[in-house]
């Protein structure tokens, strides 16, 4: 396989896949939302980083050997999450995909900012259901893209043989 592989690149290409060209207004919204893809993307590596960085001195068990007591303060992930989700969604707002690559991918980006979300969630039963909306989820579109290499893998050693 050569070249570089974007997501859904696995479903079928179809009519709306072709570039056409654009006014110079639609031109200017595509560079804005590729620009605030990129922005929220290094928000959401810098912020995963930050967090990991600062959590990782501060666990139970490193602190437990040092025999010092942990901070008080939290850290949540919450933001690389809701970034990260951000980031693929004004993307894919700019991708030439089919209707059905683009609700799959509206549907990861919701997953992804409702995980985020969820950290500011006080109720455990409300955090329960949406971890479980978010599995199904992730669930569903990893489901849908091995079904689709399989059948693609099993088609190519059709032909083959």
């Amino acid at each position: 396989m050569g070249g570089s592989m974007t997501p859904f690149d696995h479903f079928e290409k179809t009519r709306e896949d072709s570039p056409g060209t654009k006014s110079a207004p639609f031109a200017a919204l595509h560079n804005a939302l590729r620009a605030v893809s990129a922005i929220t993307l290094a928000l959401a590596f810098t912020g995963a980083a930050f967090v990991l960085a600062l959590h990782l001195p501060h666990s139970k068990d490193f602190l437990r050997h040092l025999h010092v007591n942990p901070p008080a303060w939290s850290l949540k992930s919450a933001w690389p999450l809701i970034f990260i989700g951000t980031s693929y969604f004004t993307l894919l707002l700019t991708l030439p995909r089919t209707r059905t690559q683009r609700l799959l991918g509206f549907m990861v980006c919701a997953a992804f900012i409702s995980w985020g979300a969820e950290q500011f969630v006080p109720d455990p039963e409300i955090v329960s259901l949406i971890d479980d909306i978010i599995v199904f989820v992730f669930v569903l579109d990893l489901s849908l893209m091995i079904r689709g290499n399989l059948k693609s893998t099993a088609t190519r050693e059709k032909a083959r043989n």
